[in-house]
This record gives C-alpha cells, structure tokens and sequence, in this order.
C-alpha cells in the first residue's frame, strides 16, 4: 500500500507540475512514502535496535529501535509539516490525519506492545494472544493511514480526456 502511495504521490507531481503547482513537495512525500514501503520489507528500523540497545537495555532487542525512531520521526515529521504548507489545505489535512494514524500504529502500538512485553512474567510474552492482538492493532493502524493517504492523492488528481463528453450528457 506504502508503494501505491509512491506511485499516486509520483503521478500527482507530474501532475501539479503540468498544473504549475508544488511538484517537489509531492516528489518528497513520493520518497518518503517509497522509503517506508522498502522499510516494511527490509526492516531498515530494525537496525535502530543496535543504536537503542546501546542507549538503554529497557526496551530489550526488539523494540530498542524506538530511542532512536522517535528522534528520527520527530525530525521528519516536522520537516514533512514545513513541507506540507505549500499543499492545498484539504489534501494536507487529509495526510497529516493519515500520517498520524500510521505512526499511531508503527511507534503508538509497537510502544505499547513493548510496554506489555517487558512487564510481562511470561518466560515468551511474544507468542501471547495479547501480544498478537497489539500487533494486529499497529499493523491495521499502519494499512489504515496508507489507505487514508491514496485515498486523498487518489481523489486529489484529475484526468481529463480529450474528447470526453460524459460531462455534457449528465446535464441533458
């Protein structure tokens, strides 16, 4: 879903460029979102495990990866925010809404299910229904603000067909 969000934000960049509109915002975000997408399959973040693991030990080895994630997004987030100014309102409130709710999932929900982890007795909380439950809620709150963002640059471009006349049929 990540990838088709690279895609819609690409073509919506061609498009406002052709419009003579903020094409290199629309580029950005087309990375940003390509770069997430390669993320959920080579777990890039992961390897902020080693960086976390260094900070504190809390977190164990596989949630570590949030120290130093949360920097990260703190910065990213407030570079894509200055970003998202030069975007119409409609479309930057519907992907600023879309971005929370994926970071409610990748770092709200994995936080929380670190947080269950750790203060779990359990010998292996990790194969707990419990468990598995959070990591459906951050999975489906990641999907959910991946659709919520092609949604809005889906219904934000425009395709106009030389010779369409659908247009003047509805008014007859």
């Amino acid at each position: 879903m990540l990838a088709v969000l690279a895609a819609a934000l690409a073509v919506l960049s061609i498009a406002a460029r052709s419009e003579g509109g903020p094409a290199s915002r629309y580029r950005v975000l087309a990375g940003v979102a390509l770069f997430l997408s390669l993320d959920e399959g080579a777990q890039v973040h992961e390897f902020l495990n080693q960086v976390g693991v260094r900070v504190t030990d809390r977190l164990g080895t596989f949630n570590a990866w949030l120290i130093p994630g949360a920097g990260v997004l703190l910065v990213v987030g407030v570079l894509l925010l200055w970003l998202a100014r030069g975007i119409e309102p409609a479309l930057r409130r519907r992907l600023v809404l879309a971005g929370a709710v994926f970071m409610a999932g990748a770092v709200g929900m994995e936080a929380l299910g670190a947080a269950f982890a750790l203060s779990s007795d359990l010998p292996n909380p990790w194969l707990t229904g419990r468990y598995h439950l959070l990591v459906a809620a951050e999975e489906g709150l990641e999907m959910a603000g991946a659709l919520i963002a092609v949604h809005a640059v889906v219904a934000r471009i425009r395709v106009d067909v030389p010779g369409d006349d659908r247009r003047h049929r509805r008014s007859r």
